[in-house]
């Protein structure tokens, strides 16, 4: 799997872009702020 970082003003370029490459993606969204990050909640 591999992971991408963008904020909301590159995602739909990003999006074009991974529909070309093969394989499994995960796309991380941020707010542009580095320190804004929110962690992924664990599942039961």
């Amino acid at each position: 799997m591999q992971h991408w970082h963008t904020d909301s003003a590159g995602l739909e370029s990003l999006i074009a872009k991974l529909k070309k490459k093969p394989g499994i993606h995960a796309v991380h969204l941020t707010d542009g702020d580095p320190n804004n990050l929110t962690l992924p909640k664990s599942l039961p």
